[in-house]
């Protein structure tokens, strides 16, 4: 249901909120990203929420005790006495107002404590409404089509490689790793709930199917290897200079960068996962060329020793993604370190990965002999059965997904990573208890690698992107406990996955909805400013921005210093800093897939464990 909604001109210019009265009336202007958004105390989901899903708020105030709510506009009231004092990741004391057992439809309902007052949302069966389908459109939308030309460091002549691409919104380029990254995520969403190819493309004029897109995304695997060397090139770039986007020994033009192995494994995965997408929506000729050059990417990547490139090897304006990205960029002065420094990480999970993909096609093509191969080699991986958070830099929880995603059509047995999936997804839900629903442990030591990361733990570049990719965790889970006749748990996985796009649609610690909401006014305090060079002004709705970012903020001047706000924090409050607000191809291939399990998968499953009957929603 969408609410028509006039924005107020009016915004408060001070930034220095922090030491303002924390109190609003129903009568108050509420101020749309530019930081005085905080100064309300209460943090919804401005979109809504669904009637049968988890409801929490949060309620910035000094403890007084239990406190009376109510939810404006609905017969709906109650107590809280849920405290959080000095929350570690976002520094905050707030109350924690679980108001789920409001399930009656209503539209613009404020959530109440005493004379303070929320912006108003919705309860509603599809709180979202059309926007949704904008989500999607962030692909087709950012497509551009180049001839690449020039290598950095002449590191070979002649080379002339033309394709089209989405491109990573800050910058105007390719990346074959994060491309995986995305169309892994699309190809997954598509092979678990095949009834989504047309959703888009049949909701939202000028979309495409999710395969059509599928097949523009992931072109550029098709010529990633067109080089003497064999392997994949892991970055293109468009727009050289001599300033901040640098290709020695070119002044301006085209870039590309040296090949590697990581980037190989990246097409290897892309392409096998594509010849499905092929076989079953496309052309037999299209899946089997793609499947051919899957096994060669995959088999040149294994022929050599390992290739990392060190950053003198990436041109072009923005990031590069090497094997160990984590330990290679020191923040605080920054100065760059070894891109190659030892790590699981470092390739293993992208040859895992791909692995799984190959075996998945084999079985698909019921080509017996090298399925067998695939197989074997896939149960002896030391990934095997591994269910962690993942992104681009740790890929091997894909490779597990994709197995589920695809049971019933192989022989592997998935007992045990059923099993690991629910452990993770129970640890998630207990860290989306503690205060804001983001689902990473404050006091985690995963990134303790010598960066003065007792400062940064957990909210790193595309903080966002790590929420929505933990509830792609909880969403297996979900349909897991389903299948084994587990409602209540069903449900329960089902409103935690959902309690993510919560926190990205407004509660957390800056108070705003961190997808843009163009032409579509009920979405109160959506940001209004992001790192994109196609969309310079911020006109499009349905794109995300990375997020919390308390790691790659060197030497953005948008950004506070390094760790000089508690994690949640460390955000962009005004201008358009890229360290926070650029709109990345990964984190929006993210966002995609749990938006449309949360409107048109998780009603059916919370109905198996209706509030209010069985079920103590969690806290």
């Amino acid at each position: 249901m969408i609410r028509t909604t006039i924005r107020p001109s009016f915004k408060l210019s001070s930034l220095a909120l922090s030491s303002l009265l924390l109190s609003v009336t129903a009568n108050s202007s509420f101020a749309v990203d530019d930081g005085s958004q905080m100064a309300n105390p209460f943090r919804v989901n401005y979109a809504g929420y669904l009637p049968q899903a988890s409801k929490i708020g949060i309620y910035v105030a000094p403890r007084k005790g239990a406190v009376q709510w109510k939810l404006q506009g609905a017969k709906c009231s109650g107590k809280s006495d849920t405290y959080v004092a000095n929350d570690k990741s976002s520094g905050d004391s707030f109350y924690i107002i679980d108001f789920s057992t409001c399930t009656s439809p209503v539209t613009g309902a404020r959530l109440a404590v005493g004379k303070d007052v929320s912006a108003p949302f919705d309860i509603a069966a599809d709180p979202y409404g059309p926007f949704k389908f904008t989500l999607f459109k962030y692909f087709k939308d950012h497509e551009s089509t180049n001839t690449f030309n020039q290598a950095v460091n002449n590191w070979e002549q002649g080379l002339s490689i033309n394709f089209t691409y989405v491109r990573d919104a800050g910058d105007n380029g390719a990346y074959p790793a994060n491309t995986a990254e995305s169309a892994w995520s699309l190809i997954n969403l598509l092979e678990t709930y095949p009834a989504v190819n047309t959703y888009y493309s049949t909701n939202l004029i000028g979309s495409r199917t999710v395969y059509d897109q599928l097949r523009v995304l992931t072109e550029q695997f098709n010529v990633a290897m067109n080089n003497s060397r064999n392997l994949a090139i892991p970055k293109f770039h468009a727009n050289v200079n001599d300033t901040h986007a640098k290709c020695p020994p070119h002044a301006t033009g085209t870039c590309i960068s040296e090949p590697e192995t990581k980037a190989t494994f990246s097409v290897a995965r892309g392409l096998a996962a594509m010849s499905r997408m092929h076989s079953v929506y496309g052309s037999e000729k299209d899946a089997t060329a793609a499947y051919s050059l899957a096994k060669t990417a995959f088999a040149n990547a294994r022929k050599q020793p390992n290739v990392c490139n060190q950053a003198d090897k990436f041109g072009g304006e923005g990031g590069y993604y090497p094997d160990s990205d984590n330990y290679s960029s020191w923040r605080d002065p920054k100065k760059l370190r070894d891109n190659c420094f030892p790590d699981k990480d470092n390739t293993q999970d992208d040859e895992y990965e791909a692995l799984v993909e190959l075996y998945l096609t084999a079985e698909k093509f019921k080509n017996t002999a090298e399925a067998a191969t695939f197989k074997a080699e896939v149960l002896k991986n030391p990934r095997f059965n591994e269910v962690a958070s993942f992104s681009w830099s740790a890929v091997s929880t894909e490779g597990g997904l994709s197995l589920l995603a695809n049971e019933g059509r192989h022989s592997i047995d998935l007992t045990v990573l059923k099993a690991n999936i629910l452990a993770v997804a129970r640890v998630i839900g207990q860290h989306q208890s503690n205060g804001y629903p983001a689902t990473w442990d404050p006091n985690g030591t995963q990134w303790n690698i010598g960066d003065q990361d007792d400062k940064d733990n957990n909210v790193r570049w595309g903080s966002n992107r790590n929420a929505l990719n933990d509830a792609r965790i909880l969403m297996a889970a979900a349909e897991i406990q389903k299948a084994k006749g587990q409602p209540a748990e069903a449900a329960r996985f089902s409103r935690d996955a959902i309690k993510v796009l919560d926190y990205i649609f407004g509660v957390n610690a800056m108070n705003i909805a961190m997808v843009t909401a163009g032409q579509y006014s009920f979405l109160e305090n959506a940001v209004q400013r992001t790192h994109d060079a196609m969309d310079p002004k911020t006109l499009w709705p349905g794109k995300m921005v990375n997020g919390p970012n308390n790691w790659t903020n060197a030497n953005d001047k948008d950004m506070p210093a390094f760790a000089s706000q508690p994690p949640l924090k460390m955000f962009a409050a005004t201008g358009t800093g890229w360290a926070s607000r650029e709109i990345s191809i990964d984190c929006n291939a993210a966002l995609v897939p749990v938006a449309y399990f949360a409107t048109e998968v998780a009603p059916a499953i919370l109905a198996l464990d209706p509030i209010g009957k069985t079920t103590k929603t969690s806290k």
